[in-house]
């Protein structure tokens, strides 16, 4: 499928890269299939703004502070490493957007980044 994809197509991958060797075999990828200069867009929020929300949300992996903490520890621990892969990868545009505003502004934002 990815082999059928025109240049001028856009491929969204959401949620991942989330360690960094997966970000790493992602890299390949990219390279392997000629992608130039990707877009990686990063949602930056603060630790205190996650634990708000996240208590807000009411699912059952979210009852306590200590649940959705153990969580963001393992963000930091095993997702950040991926994010400063992209964000200090020359090979990438990197995107660090401020993700505690409305979803109008955080959209205007994103778009006016990338044209």
């Amino acid at each position: 499928m990815i082999e059928q994809m025109k240049e001028d197509k856009q491929l969204i991958i959401d949620g991942n890269p989330r360690t960094l060797i997966e970000a790493q075999m992602l890299d390949g990828a990219f390279k392997f299939y000629n992608r130039v200069k990707p877009i990686i867009i990063f949602m930056n929020i603060s630790r205190e703004w996650s634990i708000d929300k996240l208590s807000k949300r009411g699912r059952a992996d979210d009852k306590t502070v200590k649940d959705i903490n153990k969580r963001l520890d393992w963000f930091d621990r095993d997702v950040m490493p991926a994010v400063e892969f992209y964000h200090n990868n020359p090979d990438y545009i990197f995107l660090d957007i401020n993700g505690e505003r409305t979803i109008e502004e955080i959209h205007e934002d994103i778009i006016s980044k990338i044209k």
